[in-house]
């Protein structure tokens, strides 16, 4: 099972993971689903199946994600139909604060920000349902997203899906800064990216990749 989860219990603004180590987990290491500005601050995960840093559904607002590193990421078949190809941090909602984090050594990913129009699973639906009074995760502003590494990662330093950053949700876009990154080791691209509008990579370094820096 998950060694740490925050399992839908709402605002967690006085919550916190710090200074802890998780090793040789088969079941990701910190799953964040349903809860609200929860810090998660210089923690070691090594070692582990799954996405290892696992936002679930997109209804997480405003986590504080800073300063982390994670190493060694496993595919895994049983959990969900994207866990064979892992991410050290799965991020749902653009809602979050990345600031200052390692990824390291996964077998697929180092950060995979996967933005939906509407956010999914239990949480989700239930949103929905109560008619989820603010934009989409596709479509709400990115938070800051500060020097940030990933590196000796078998595909991509970072992926990034289908996100449209805007007020008053079609209106206009908000660019979207993704500030100093850096990524090397990359079996094969450093960056890559689909159905993006407005998204800006500032102050970026990649070396030593399998196939391109960007794609």
């Amino acid at each position: 099972k998950y060694p740490i989860h925050f399992h839908m219990v709402g605002d967690v603004s006085t919550s916190f993971v710090r200074n802890t180590t998780v090793h040789h987990a088969f079941n990701r290491a910190i799953a964040i689903h349903g809860v609200n500005n929860l810090t998660l601050e210089h923690n070691l995960c090594f070692d582990t199946r799954g996405h290892a840093l696992f936002i679930e559904d997109g209804t997480e607002l405003n986590s504080r994600i800073e300063n982390n590193v994670i190493a060694l990421v496993r595919p895994v078949q049983s959990l969900l139909l994207v866990d064979p190809s892992p991410s050290c941090f799965w991020i749902v909602h653009p809602n979050t604060h990345l600031i200052g984090n390692v990824a390291a050594g996964s077998s697929h990913y180092g950060f995979w920000l996967r933005m939906l129009p509407l956010p999914d699973g239990v949480s989700g639906q239930e949103r929905i349902d109560d008619n989820f009074p603010s934009p989409g995760p596709m479509y709400t502003p990115l938070s800051r997203t500060f020097g940030n590494v990933a590196h000796s990662v078998g595909k991509y330093g970072m992926k990034l899906n289908s996100f449209f950053p805007c007020t008053e949700c079609m209106d206009a876009s908000v660019a979207a800064a993704i500030d100093n990154l850096v990524v090397y080791k990359a079996g094969a691209f450093g960056i890559w990216g689909e159905n993006l509008v407005d998204v800006h990579f500032d102050g970026t370094k990649m070396a030593d990749y399998g196939m391109a820096g960007i794609e």
